[in-house]
Protein backbone atom coordinates (compact mmCIF):
# COMPACT_ATOMS: atom_id res chain seq x y z
CA UNK A 1 0.00 0.00 0.00
CA UNK A 2 1.06 3.28 -0.87
CA UNK A 3 3.94 2.07 -3.00
CA UNK A 4 4.59 3.59 -6.16
CA UNK A 5 3.48 2.41 -10.06
CA UNK A 6 6.70 3.21 -12.19
CA UNK A 7 5.39 3.39 -15.65
CA UNK A 8 8.28 2.18 -17.64
CA UNK A 9 9.13 4.38 -20.82
CA UNK A 10 12.70 3.64 -21.81
CA UNK A 11 12.03 3.17 -25.51
CA UNK A 12 9.73 6.11 -26.13
CA UNK A 13 11.31 9.12 -27.11
CA UNK A 14 9.11 12.31 -27.34
CA UNK A 15 10.32 15.74 -28.98
CA UNK A 16 8.30 18.62 -27.30
CA UNK A 17 8.33 22.25 -29.56
CA UNK A 18 7.93 25.91 -27.92
CA UNK A 19 4.05 26.33 -28.87
CA UNK A 20 2.84 22.69 -28.04
CA UNK A 21 -1.19 23.32 -27.81
CA UNK A 22 -2.65 23.77 -24.68
CA UNK A 23 -4.90 19.75 -23.31
CA UNK A 24 -2.53 17.89 -26.03
CA UNK A 25 -1.51 14.30 -25.16
CA UNK A 26 2.19 13.62 -24.80
CA UNK A 27 2.11 10.18 -23.54
CA UNK A 28 -0.12 7.09 -22.56
CA UNK A 29 0.33 3.75 -21.23
CA UNK A 30 -2.41 1.79 -22.00
CA UNK A 31 -3.72 -1.51 -20.38
CA UNK A 32 -1.18 -1.08 -17.34
CA UNK A 33 -2.15 -3.25 -14.51
CA UNK A 34 -1.37 -0.96 -11.30
CA UNK A 35 -2.93 -3.03 -8.80
CA UNK A 36 -5.33 -5.64 -7.22
CA UNK A 37 -7.62 -6.89 -5.14
CA UNK A 38 -5.59 -9.23 -3.16
CA UNK A 39 -7.43 -9.90 0.00
CA UNK A 40 -10.50 -12.52 0.52
CA UNK A 41 -13.30 -10.62 2.53
CA UNK A 42 -15.66 -12.95 3.52
CA UNK A 43 -18.65 -10.70 4.52
CA UNK A 44 -21.92 -10.56 2.05
CA UNK A 45 -22.30 -7.63 0.21
CA UNK A 46 -18.44 -6.34 0.23
CA UNK A 47 -18.08 -4.97 -3.46
CA UNK A 48 -14.42 -4.23 -5.25
CA UNK A 49 -14.25 0.13 -5.84
CA UNK A 50 -11.49 1.91 -7.80
CA UNK A 51 -10.89 5.52 -6.66
CA UNK A 52 -8.27 8.03 -6.34
CA UNK A 53 -6.57 8.84 -3.00
CA UNK A 54 -5.60 11.91 -3.06
CA UNK A 55 -7.86 15.28 -2.86
CA UNK A 56 -6.82 17.47 -5.68
CA UNK A 57 -9.27 19.42 -7.55
CA UNK A 58 -9.18 18.66 -11.58
CA UNK A 59 -7.14 21.18 -13.28
CA UNK A 60 -9.41 20.12 -16.73
CA UNK A 61 -11.43 17.63 -18.45
CA UNK A 62 -11.36 16.99 -21.95
CA UNK A 63 -13.28 14.17 -23.17
CA UNK A 64 -14.34 11.96 -20.45
CA UNK A 65 -10.77 12.56 -18.95
CA UNK A 66 -10.47 14.15 -15.41
CA UNK A 67 -6.54 15.94 -15.52
CA UNK A 68 -4.77 16.21 -12.42
CA UNK A 69 -1.59 18.38 -11.57
CA UNK A 70 1.49 16.18 -11.33
CA UNK A 71 4.92 17.71 -9.52
CA UNK A 72 6.28 18.59 -13.20
CA UNK A 73 5.05 22.54 -14.17
CA UNK A 74 3.25 21.86 -17.17
CA UNK A 75 2.46 18.33 -17.21
CA UNK A 76 -1.06 16.70 -15.99
CA UNK A 77 -2.08 13.34 -15.48
CA UNK A 78 -5.43 11.49 -16.34
CA UNK A 79 -6.08 7.81 -15.08
CA UNK A 80 -9.02 5.84 -16.29
CA UNK A 81 -9.33 2.59 -14.66
CA UNK A 82 -11.19 -0.94 -15.49
CA UNK A 83 -11.33 -4.38 -14.19
CA UNK A 84 -12.39 -6.27 -16.94
CA UNK A 85 -8.85 -6.80 -18.66
CA UNK A 86 -7.38 -5.42 -21.58
CA UNK A 87 -9.95 -4.62 -24.26
CA UNK A 88 -12.05 -2.02 -21.72
CA UNK A 89 -15.49 -3.36 -23.57
CA UNK A 90 -18.32 -4.88 -22.29
CA UNK A 91 -19.45 -4.67 -18.83
CA UNK A 92 -15.92 -3.32 -17.96
CA UNK A 93 -15.61 0.37 -19.68
CA UNK A 94 -12.84 2.55 -18.90
CA UNK A 95 -13.85 5.25 -16.65
CA UNK A 96 -11.89 8.65 -15.09
CA UNK A 97 -10.54 8.29 -11.44
CA UNK A 98 -11.86 10.61 -9.57
CA UNK A 99 -10.56 11.23 -5.72
CA UNK A 100 -12.73 10.06 -2.68
CA UNK A 101 -15.26 9.28 -2.05
CA UNK A 102 -16.22 9.28 -5.87
CA UNK A 103 -15.66 5.22 -6.80
CA UNK A 104 -16.22 3.51 -9.30
CA UNK A 105 -17.80 -0.05 -9.04
CA UNK A 106 -16.11 -2.22 -11.95
CA UNK A 107 -17.70 -5.82 -10.51
CA UNK A 108 -20.85 -7.13 -9.09
CA UNK A 109 -18.90 -9.05 -6.76
CA UNK A 110 -15.29 -8.85 -4.61
CA UNK A 111 -12.95 -11.13 -7.12
CA UNK A 112 -9.96 -11.89 -5.36
CA UNK A 113 -7.15 -11.90 -7.93
CA UNK A 114 -8.66 -9.68 -10.52
CA UNK A 115 -6.47 -6.70 -12.03
CA UNK A 116 -6.59 -2.72 -11.67
CA UNK A 117 -5.81 -2.13 -15.63
CA UNK A 118 -5.66 1.87 -16.18
CA UNK A 119 -5.07 4.04 -18.98
CA UNK A 120 -2.69 6.40 -17.89
CA UNK A 121 -2.65 9.83 -20.43
CA UNK A 122 0.11 12.71 -19.83
CA UNK A 123 -1.25 16.09 -20.63
CA UNK A 124 0.10 20.03 -21.71
CA UNK A 125 -1.20 21.92 -18.89
CA UNK A 126 -2.23 25.40 -20.61
CA UNK A 127 0.04 28.26 -18.82
CA UNK A 128 2.53 26.29 -17.61
CA UNK A 129 6.22 25.92 -19.64
CA UNK A 130 7.30 22.29 -19.16
CA UNK A 131 11.01 21.89 -18.61
CA UNK A 132 12.49 21.33 -21.50
CA UNK A 133 16.01 20.22 -21.07
CA UNK A 134 16.96 16.86 -22.71
CA UNK A 135 17.04 14.07 -20.74
CA UNK A 136 14.38 11.73 -18.15
CA UNK A 137 12.31 13.56 -16.00
CA UNK A 138 10.40 11.27 -13.68
CA UNK A 139 7.02 12.75 -13.11
CA UNK A 140 5.13 12.07 -9.87
CA UNK A 141 1.06 11.92 -10.26
CA UNK A 142 -1.81 10.92 -7.48
CA UNK A 143 -2.28 7.90 -5.99
CA UNK A 144 -4.36 5.49 -6.85
CA UNK A 145 -6.34 2.16 -4.81
CA UNK A 146 -8.69 -0.77 -4.86
CA UNK A 147 -11.16 -0.15 -1.92
CA UNK A 148 -13.83 -2.56 -0.37
CA UNK A 149 -17.10 -0.77 0.50
CA UNK A 150 -20.67 -1.86 1.03
CA UNK A 151 -23.64 0.63 1.19
CA UNK A 152 -24.44 2.33 4.80
CA UNK A 153 -21.66 0.34 6.45
CA UNK A 154 -18.64 1.40 8.01
CA UNK A 155 -15.24 -0.28 8.63
CA UNK A 156 -12.16 -0.59 11.35
CA UNK A 157 -8.93 -2.77 10.93
CA UNK A 158 -6.03 -2.95 13.19
CA UNK A 159 -4.08 -1.53 10.88
CA UNK A 160 -5.55 2.21 10.91
CA UNK A 161 -3.85 3.21 7.35
CA UNK A 162 -6.16 1.01 5.88
CA UNK A 163 -9.42 2.44 6.47
CA UNK A 164 -10.24 5.60 4.89
CA UNK A 165 -11.23 8.84 6.62
CA UNK A 166 -15.13 9.05 6.67
CA UNK A 167 -14.31 5.19 7.74
CA UNK A 168 -16.55 4.22 5.12
CA UNK A 169 -14.23 2.08 3.43
CA UNK A 170 -11.02 -0.22 3.73
CA UNK A 171 -7.99 0.41 1.25
CA UNK A 172 -7.28 -3.26 -0.13
CA UNK A 173 -4.30 -1.84 -1.77
CA UNK A 174 -2.62 1.43 -3.54
CA UNK A 175 -0.09 2.92 -5.75
CA UNK A 176 1.33 6.49 -6.76
CA UNK A 177 2.02 7.13 -10.62
CA UNK A 178 5.08 7.47 -11.64
CA UNK A 179 6.17 8.56 -15.33
CA UNK A 180 9.67 8.63 -16.39
CA UNK A 181 9.08 10.43 -19.62
CA UNK A 182 12.14 10.61 -22.31
CA UNK A 183 12.50 14.02 -23.56
CA UNK A 184 14.79 14.85 -26.79
CA UNK A 185 15.75 18.11 -27.52
CA UNK A 186 13.40 20.57 -29.50
CA UNK A 187 16.18 23.13 -29.69
CA UNK A 188 18.33 24.04 -32.78
CA UNK A 189 21.98 24.72 -32.12
CA UNK A 190 24.00 27.63 -34.11
CA UNK A 191 27.31 25.81 -36.05
CA UNK A 192 30.05 27.49 -34.05
CA UNK A 193 28.18 28.07 -30.77
CA UNK A 194 28.64 31.76 -30.23
CA UNK A 195 29.25 34.42 -33.15
CA UNK A 196 30.97 37.49 -32.85
CA UNK A 197 30.23 40.50 -35.42
CA UNK A 198 32.57 42.33 -36.30
CA UNK A 199 31.02 45.98 -36.49
CA UNK A 200 34.00 47.99 -37.12
CA UNK A 201 34.37 51.50 -36.72
CA UNK A 202 31.65 54.61 -37.11
CA UNK A 203 31.92 58.13 -36.70
CA UNK A 204 28.24 58.98 -36.37
CA UNK A 205 27.59 60.03 -39.95
CA UNK A 206 24.13 59.67 -41.51
CA UNK A 207 22.37 58.07 -38.43
CA UNK A 208 23.83 55.13 -39.09
CA UNK A 209 26.14 52.56 -39.87
CA UNK A 210 27.02 50.55 -42.92
CA UNK A 211 25.29 47.15 -42.42
CA UNK A 212 27.69 44.26 -41.48
CA UNK A 213 26.91 40.43 -42.08
CA UNK A 214 25.63 38.76 -38.38
CA UNK A 215 24.40 35.47 -40.27
CA UNK A 216 24.52 32.16 -38.81
CA UNK A 217 23.90 28.48 -39.13
CA UNK A 218 21.30 26.54 -37.89
CA UNK A 219 21.82 22.48 -36.77
CA UNK A 220 18.71 21.14 -35.60
CA UNK A 221 17.97 17.47 -34.24
CA UNK A 222 15.88 14.75 -34.82
CA UNK A 223 12.41 15.58 -33.80
CA UNK A 224 10.27 12.47 -32.54
CA UNK A 225 7.05 14.10 -32.08
CA UNK A 226 4.85 13.08 -28.93
CA UNK A 227 1.77 11.19 -28.21
CA UNK A 228 3.13 7.72 -28.42
CA UNK A 229 3.08 5.39 -25.76
CA UNK A 230 3.32 1.54 -24.25
CA UNK A 231 0.25 -1.32 -24.35
CA UNK A 232 0.74 -3.67 -21.68
CA UNK A 233 -0.82 -7.07 -21.95
CA UNK A 234 -3.51 -8.34 -19.82
CA UNK A 235 -0.94 -10.10 -17.64
CA UNK A 236 0.40 -8.56 -14.67
CA UNK A 237 2.58 -9.84 -11.87
CA UNK A 238 4.11 -8.50 -8.74
CA UNK A 239 4.85 -5.72 -8.26
CA UNK A 240 2.64 -4.52 -11.00
CA UNK A 241 4.58 -3.10 -13.70
CA UNK A 242 3.71 -3.03 -16.86
CA UNK A 243 3.75 -6.40 -18.56
CA UNK A 244 5.01 -7.64 -21.77
CA UNK A 245 3.99 -4.08 -23.29
CA UNK A 246 4.46 -3.21 -27.09
CA UNK A 247 5.70 0.39 -28.03
CA UNK A 248 3.52 2.63 -29.87
CA UNK A 249 4.61 4.82 -32.43
CA UNK A 250 3.90 8.78 -31.87
CA UNK A 251 1.24 10.20 -33.65
CA UNK A 252 1.63 13.72 -33.17
CA UNK A 253 4.30 15.55 -35.41
CA UNK A 254 6.72 18.60 -34.58
CA UNK A 255 5.86 21.47 -36.47
CA UNK A 256 8.51 23.23 -38.46
CA UNK A 257 11.54 25.14 -37.18
CA UNK A 258 10.89 29.03 -35.27
CA UNK A 259 13.26 31.42 -34.64
CA UNK A 260 13.72 34.54 -32.06
CA UNK A 261 16.33 37.01 -31.60
CA UNK A 262 16.37 37.73 -27.81
CA UNK A 263 18.56 40.68 -26.45
CA UNK A 264 20.37 39.79 -22.93
CA UNK A 265 19.26 41.67 -19.55
CA UNK A 266 15.66 43.14 -21.59
CA UNK A 267 18.26 45.43 -24.10
CA UNK A 268 15.41 45.72 -26.73
CA UNK A 269 14.63 49.74 -27.33
CA UNK A 270 12.53 49.40 -30.37
CA UNK A 271 11.14 45.73 -30.59
CA UNK A 272 9.49 46.55 -34.02
CA UNK A 273 12.51 47.93 -35.45
CA UNK A 274 14.63 45.89 -34.40
CA UNK A 275 16.85 48.21 -32.28
CA UNK A 276 19.00 46.57 -28.95
CA UNK A 277 20.84 48.67 -26.33
CA UNK A 278 24.41 48.83 -25.95
CA UNK A 279 25.63 47.09 -22.68
CA UNK A 280 26.08 50.53 -21.34
CA UNK A 281 30.43 49.97 -20.96
CA UNK A 282 31.05 52.88 -23.64
CA UNK A 283 29.53 54.83 -26.38
CA UNK A 284 26.26 56.38 -25.26
CA UNK A 285 23.23 57.31 -27.46
CA UNK A 286 23.71 54.82 -30.09
CA UNK A 287 21.87 50.84 -30.68
CA UNK A 288 22.14 48.33 -32.87
CA UNK A 289 19.79 47.57 -35.35
CA UNK A 290 18.79 44.20 -37.01
CA UNK A 291 16.95 42.94 -39.74
CA UNK A 292 16.41 39.57 -41.92
CA UNK A 293 18.22 39.06 -45.31
CA UNK A 294 21.61 39.46 -46.72
CA UNK A 295 23.53 42.90 -45.11
CA UNK A 296 24.62 43.40 -48.65
CA UNK A 297 20.74 43.88 -50.06
CA UNK A 298 19.81 46.36 -47.63
CA UNK A 299 18.24 49.69 -47.31
CA UNK A 300 20.47 52.49 -46.00
CA UNK A 301 17.40 54.14 -44.82
CA UNK A 302 14.54 51.48 -42.73
CA UNK A 303 15.31 47.53 -43.69
CA UNK A 304 12.31 46.02 -45.39
CA UNK A 305 12.59 42.79 -43.06
CA UNK A 306 13.49 44.49 -39.77
CA UNK A 307 13.87 41.53 -36.94
CA UNK A 308 11.09 41.87 -35.06
CA UNK A 309 12.58 41.18 -31.07
CA UNK A 310 11.30 38.62 -28.59
CA UNK A 311 8.88 36.95 -31.57
CA UNK A 312 8.77 33.76 -33.42
CA UNK A 313 9.36 33.73 -37.04
CA UNK A 314 8.95 30.53 -39.21
CA UNK A 315 12.63 29.67 -40.25
CA UNK A 316 11.05 28.77 -43.69
CA UNK A 317 10.05 32.43 -44.42
CA UNK A 318 13.76 33.40 -44.11
CA UNK A 319 15.50 30.19 -46.10
CA UNK A 320 13.18 28.21 -48.36
CA UNK A 321 15.85 25.35 -47.31
CA UNK A 322 14.27 24.50 -43.92
CA UNK A 323 10.39 23.19 -44.11
CA UNK A 324 7.13 25.11 -44.39
CA UNK A 325 5.30 21.88 -43.24
CA UNK A 326 5.32 19.88 -40.44
CA UNK A 327 8.70 18.31 -39.38
CA UNK A 328 8.64 14.22 -40.19
CA UNK A 329 9.07 12.13 -37.77
CA UNK A 330 12.53 11.13 -37.79
CA UNK A 331 13.39 14.12 -39.21
CA UNK A 332 14.91 17.80 -38.24
CA UNK A 333 13.22 20.30 -40.11
CA UNK A 334 16.05 20.81 -42.68
CA UNK A 335 15.64 19.91 -46.30
CA UNK A 336 19.03 19.64 -47.57
CA UNK A 337 21.03 22.65 -49.05
CA UNK A 338 22.63 25.57 -47.31
CA UNK A 339 21.35 26.13 -43.46
CA UNK A 340 22.59 29.46 -43.04
CA UNK A 341 19.86 32.31 -41.99
CA UNK A 342 21.13 35.59 -43.29
CA UNK A 343 21.10 38.64 -40.76
CA UNK A 344 22.41 41.87 -40.89
CA UNK A 345 23.39 44.30 -38.20
CA UNK A 346 24.32 48.32 -37.61
CA UNK A 347 24.89 51.13 -35.32
CA UNK A 348 21.94 53.78 -35.16
CA UNK A 349 21.65 56.92 -33.56
CA UNK A 350 18.61 56.45 -30.78
CA UNK A 351 18.39 59.30 -28.45
CA UNK A 352 20.43 61.12 -25.58
CA UNK A 353 23.65 63.02 -25.75
CA UNK A 354 26.03 60.93 -28.03
CA UNK A 355 29.50 59.88 -26.65
CA UNK A 356 32.05 57.44 -28.07
CA UNK A 357 33.53 54.54 -26.77
CA UNK A 358 32.76 50.73 -27.16
CA UNK A 359 29.57 49.94 -28.25
CA UNK A 360 28.79 45.88 -27.65
CA UNK A 361 25.48 44.33 -27.65
CA UNK A 362 24.69 40.55 -26.81
CA UNK A 363 21.45 38.77 -28.14
CA UNK A 364 20.53 35.23 -27.92
CA UNK A 365 19.07 33.43 -30.84
CA UNK A 366 16.59 30.48 -29.70
CA UNK A 367 15.61 28.07 -32.49
CA UNK A 368 13.08 25.26 -32.18
CA UNK A 369 10.18 23.56 -33.54
CA UNK A 370 6.89 24.53 -33.02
Amino acid sequence: MHSTFDIATADVNTTLGQNISDWAVLYTAFDVVIGNDSGTCNASGILDYLTMLTQLPSIGHQGSDYIYATDVPGIGISVSGNGGGGSGSGNYPYTSMQPYPWAYIPWDHQANGIGFHAIVKYWKIPNQNIPLDAGAITVTGPEYAVIYKKSGNSFTSSDHSRITSDGMAYINGSRIIVGTLIFKPGTCNIEGDNINVEMGDYDGANGASAWKDASFKLICPTAYGYNGGTKGSSGYSYPFSIHDYSITSNTQKNGKVEISIVPLNNGAIDPNRGIIALDGTGAQGYGIQLAWGDYSTQNATEPVHPVILNSYVDAHSLNSAFSGDLTPFGGNGFTGGDNTIKMAARYIRTSGDAAPGPANAVVQVIASYQ
